[in-house]
């Protein structure tokens, strides 16, 4: 069950954190555990389904799991977020990692001068990013089409899931 306090956190910035939602170490990470599901599912609604979404070559650092590039014009980037409502994304730290998250990004097309600052700025000098620092077995629950920046490490330090409502 997801609380208040989450559903709030995640509807207004995009983001909230489960902590110590799985042990460490458990699954392979391509099939996402029980624990990953429910929480999807309770965030989403049921019926859930997982995405298996192409990934792109793309070398920015601010990236969006799913929606419109941190680089589209503002009249993709609306367009496209009104898309996205309903996909969350979960990632499952399997060893402590930080992710920087650009909170409110999931619902707002970021302008033209915002997003050459954050081209030029170094992730952790963001005034808005927000550092997530995950524990093995934490769980961020995102939605898919907030930005954020992994430190170059990290994709090796959690697994991820895209789930959409239906």
């Amino acid at each position: 069950m997801v609380t208040g306090m989450e559903q709030y956190h995640f509807e207004r910035a995009g983001y909230f954190v489960r902590r110590a939602l799985v042990v460490a170490g458990g699954g392979d990470g391509s099939t996402p555990p029980s624990e990953v599901v429910a929480l999807a599912g309770d965030v989403l609604g049921q019926p859930i389904r997982e995405l298996h979404p192409e990934q792109d070559a793309v070398d920015l650092i601010w990236r969006r799991a799913t929606g419109p590039p941190a680089d589209a014009a503002h009249d993709q980037q609306e367009a496209a977020l009104a898309r996205c409502t309903h996909v969350v994304e979960v990632r499952l730290a399997l060893s402590p990692v930080d992710v920087y998250v650009l909170p409110g990004t999931h619902v707002a097309p970021l302008s033209r001068e915002t997003l050459h600052a954050l081209a030029r700025t170094a992730v952790d000098q963001v005034a808005e990013a927000v550092r997530v620092r995950l524990a093995a077995g934490d769980c961020l629950v995102m939605s898919a089409a907030l930005l954020r920046a992994d430190d170059e490490a990290s994709p090796h330090r959690f697994s991820t899931w895209l789930f959409a409502r239906g």
